[in-house]
């Protein structure tokens, strides 16, 4: 999946980047915002790895072909058939 995609898509993307990496929090999450130099950062900060590492995980996540979960609307809001 191309970056910019998962940039547009942070609100759902930043999901699966926490269940990546734990350590993410709500915060941290907040901060990246769909930045990558922001995530790897970060990533770098938190697991107290090397910056190389951190890119590796981040294009890693990126080409494992992670796409955002689907929305599926309440109920209330699907039109009646």
């Amino acid at each position: 999946m191309k970056w910019d995609q998962i940039s547009r898509n942070w609100e759902r993307m930043k999901v699966l980047a926490q269940e990546r990496w734990a350590k993410l929090g709500d915060r941290d999450l907040e901060l990246i915002d769909g930045d990558r130099q922001e995530l790897i950062l970060v990533l770098a900060e938190r697991y107290k790895w090397p910056r190389q590492r951190a890119e590796l995980e981040v294009q890693d996540w990126q080409g494992s072909g992670v796409r955002p979960p689907s929305f599926n609307p309440p109920q209330s809001l699907r039109k009646a058939g």
